[in-house]
Parts: C-alpha cells; sequence; structure tokens
C-alpha cells in the first residue's frame, strides 16, 4: 500500500479533496481516451502543425476495428477492478505533488487485460516525447513493415566492364564483417583491380544530414544512408579492405547514382528490425531510431523519401491505432527535435496496438529497458515493487522527462502507461515522479 507520513490541515484536505471531485467529474469526459470529442481546444497560430488524419468515422472499417477505447459510455470505459479502484486513489493522491504546481503533468494508464481505461490527467496535452518517441517509431514499423523486415545492402557487379555499385540500405548495423564479405565476392568473381568509380545508389533517403528541429550543439547521429559501425567511414574503409584483400584500388573514386542497368547482384548482406530494436529501446540509440524512420518512409515507394514521408507513415500508423487524437506532429524517428509533439493517450494507443499484436509483442517486450534491471533504467525503483515489473522507455530532453511502457499489476494484469513531465528546472524531480507512479502501478 501506498502510504503517507504527512499530517494534513484542514485547508489542505479541502484542496486535496476539491481536486479529487474535480479529476473524478472530469472522467465523465475525458475517460473515453480516444473517442470522437469536439471540445479539443484551438492551438495558437505558429504553436505547432495540426494533423490531417481521418477521424475514425472517415476510417474504413477495417482500421477503424480495435482503436483504443472507441467512443461510447465513458463510465463504463473506466476499469473497475479492485486494484483499479485502488490505484485511482494513489494516482490521485500523487497528482498533489508539490512539483506539478510549477510544471506540466501528463498521465494516462490504461488496463490492457481488461481492455479499459484507469486513470488520466492531462492525456491529450501536446507535449514534447523525447526519446519516448521511439516507442512510436518502433511500433510504427514493426507493423507497417512487418516484424521480419530487413535493412538490406546490396553489391552488384556489371561485367565485362568491371563497374561496382552499392545500393546503401541505410543500415546501422552494417559492420567490419559486412564489408569484409562484400570484398571477398569481389575477390571470387575474379575481380583483382578497379579503375572505374564504384557507383554509389543512396537512393533510400533524402541527402539530408541532419533531422528537422534538431540543435546543432547536441550529438547528432549521421544520417549518411551508407554507415559503417554506426559512423560515416565506409569509404576509406572499404579501400583499406580491398587493398588487403589484394584488389588494386589505387585511385579509386565513387559517385553517386544509380547502379547499371544491366549489373547483377553478388551479395545482400542484412541485418533484421529486430536487432535494430534492441539498442534502440535498452540504450536508446538515435542513430538505430532514424534508420527505422527513414525506411518507413522508403516504404512510400518515393526514391530519396524525406522525413515527410516517414512522418506520414507514422501518422497513418497513430490514426488507425487512436483516430481521434488529430493534432500531434512527428518531426523524427527519435525524439531528438524539439519540434515532436505528441499526447499520452498516444503513446498508451500505441503500447495497446503493440500488446494486441501477438508477433510485434513479442518482439517489442524484449528491447525495453527493464526498471532496476538494464538499459536506462538500470538504476531505478532498486528494492522495490516496481523492480523487474515494470518495461518502458525513458525519454530526456532540457525540460523534459519522460516514460512510457507496460507494468505487471499485483492483480497480473497488465497495464499501458504514459508519463510526461515538462516544464522542469532538473531532469531528476520528473524522474522521482514518474518512479512514484511506478511503484503505485505495481505495490499490492
Amino acid at each position: 500500500m501506498l502510504t503517507s507520513s504527512l499530517i494534513f490541515n484542514a485547508s489542505a484536505y479541502l484542496v486535496r479533496f476539491s481536486r479529487r471531485l474535480l479529476v473524478a467529474g472530469s472522467f465523465m469526459v475525458l475517460c473515453v481516451a480516444c473517442g470522437v470529442s469536439s471540445q479539443t481546444a484551438e492551438v495558437a497560430p505558429g504553436s505547432i502543425a495540426v494533423s490531417t488524419m481521418p477521424s475514425v468515422a472517415e476510417l474504413p472499417a477495417s482500421e477503424a476495428d480495435g482503436a483504443i477505447a472507441d467512443a461510447g459510455d465513458a463510465e463504463t470505459a473506466l476499469a473497475t477492478s479492485p486494484f483499479s479502484l485502488q490505484l485511482r486513489e494513489r494516482l490521485n493522491l500523487l497528482l498533489g505533488d508539490s512539483l506539478l504546481q510549477y510544471s506540466q503533468l501528463g498521465l494516462c494508464v490504461y488496463d490492457l487485460t481488461a481492455d479499459s481505461m484507469v486513470f488520466t490527467s492531462g492525456h491529450r496535452q501536446y507535449l514534447r516525447p523525447a526519446s519516448c518517441q521511439k516507442l512510436i517509431t518502433a511500433v510504427a514499423a514493426l507493423t507497417t513493415l512487418g516484424v521480419d523486415y530487413k535493412l538490406s545492402t546490396t553489391l552488384s557487379l556489371q561485367m565485362p566492364d568491371t563497374i561496382v555499385s552499392i545500393r546503401a540500405g541505410f543500415d546501422p548495423l552494417f559492420s567490419s564483417a559486412d564489408l569484409r564479405a562484400f570484398v571477398g565476392a569481389l575477390r571470387q568473381a575474379g575481380i583483382t583491380r578497379l579503375r572505374r568509380p564504384v557507383v554509389i545508389d543512396r537512393s533510400i533517403k533524402d541527402t539530408l544530414q541532419a533531422g528537422w528541429g534538431w540543435c546543432w550543439d547536441d550529438e547528432n547521429p549521421p544520417l549518411s544512408p551508407l554507415l559503417y559501425e554506426g559512423g560515416e567511414g565506409f569509404f576509406d574503409a572499404f579501400c583499406r579492405c580491398l587493398k588487403a584483400e589484394g584488389i588494386d584500388a589505387d585511385s579509386l573514386t565513387f559517385a553517386y547514382g544509380s547502379a547499371p542497368r544491366h549489373s547483377t547482384p553478388l551479395l545482400v548482406r542484412s541485418h533484421s528490425l529486430q536487432e535494430v530494436l534492441l539498442p534502440m529501446q535498452k540504450r536508446s540509440d538515435n542513430l538505430m531510431a532514424e534508420t527505422l524512420f527513414y525506411h518507413l518512409a522508403a516504404h512510400s515507394g518515393k526514391p530519396y523519401a524525406s522525413r515527410r514521408e516517414g512522418a506520414k507513415a507514422v501518422g497513418k500508423f497513430i490514426a488507425r491505432v487512436c483516430p481521434s487524437e488529430k493534432r500531434y506532429q512527428v518531426a523524427d524517428g527519435s525524439g531528438l527535435s524539439l519540434y515532436n509533439y505528441t499526447t499520452p493517450m498516444i503513446l498508451v494507443a500505441t503500447l495497446r496496438a503493440a500488446w494486441r499484436d501477438e508477433s510485434v509483442f513479442a518482439a517489442l517486450r524484449p528491447a525495453l529497458p527493464v526498471m532496476g534491471v538494464d538499459g536506462t533504467l538500470e538504476k531505478r525503483c532498486l528494492h522495490t515493487a516496481a523492480q523487474s515489473h515494470v518495461w518502458a522507455k525513458t525519454g530526456t530532453v532540457d525540460g523534459v522527462s519522460t516514460l512510457s511502457g507496460y507494468a505487471l499489476a499485483p492483480d497480473n494484469h497488465y497495464l499501458a502507461f504514459a508519463i510526461m513531465n515538462q516544464g522542469l528546472l532538473r531532469t531528476r524531480e520528473g524522474r522521482n515522479f514518474q518512479d512514484k507512479v511506478c511503484i503505485a502501478l505495481t505495490t499490492p
């Protein structure tokens, strides 16, 4: 049980009691979750972009089916199990935290097992997700591209002209072993000398090297479509490897373009989407997230696809799982951009969509940091009920701290939650609040 050692005076009690009445009353309107609403406040011009995704009524039945908490009776949408009632009391108490007197909170908790809402507070505010954007990118990629999707880089050869071409796959895991395999394939094909430029097809994405809204002084990931060991050293490494294998590549040059028409693929080196997910979520690796974002963009079939195509793909996913949320902004795949805006409701709807697809959930959950065990949650909530019972993604940028994922409640129900703290002077304060919520979710 969550307890308090504080003794409240009469006036403080009345304030808290009033707050509870206000929150309880708001459930009748807000806990429809992602049902159709006409009460959304207007956004000041120039603040954030407004998506133009179709409403649930405009979606085909197959797409609208299964969206989180479709329009219905708000009261019946609330979970009514004994633990849910207890949990609402605990979370209402946390709304009195002094942190919330000078900062923003968006909070949403959903009972996946009962398929019903448990608690909301500011769940439809437009807030910066930071690296919780990676959750949306991951589930959108698993759903759109498929859990068996591979990021592939292709080596081709045209004979008798001995023109080598490489189709870049924007693969962040392309390694020295992959490069040696490429050179070995050339050697096996009888190539001992390269005089013509090696053609690099980088049409998988646009040529921009930074994301929209990235800060110049951040450690931004490289957005080159031909990566080597997670960096941009492919060309030098390729030349060194050729020489090591005895292939004459003196004065070798590279040219951007398409592979010659009659080129024959010699070798394809690939890494799976699930291999990318592990560092993307556990370590919050920005490069991994951006590669999946641009693969979503390339899925449109447009050569040199930009972040706009990526944002459209993610927007289509959001429209399917949370059709009433029309105001959000997708700037990148990692959450680095200050132009990303989402809501706690969208994050919870994303988690619910993954939960409802067995193959997607099987790929996502093992990649998420485990509270008090590993990844970015390794040192949090140690020796509490939340340790080992929360799987979640963290997010941090200046003034912002977020946490979103799954929790196993004491009644063996799985919960999806999103906690978005904004306007923070110290990130630690947001994390402390989130830890209190996670302990509340998991304590008998």
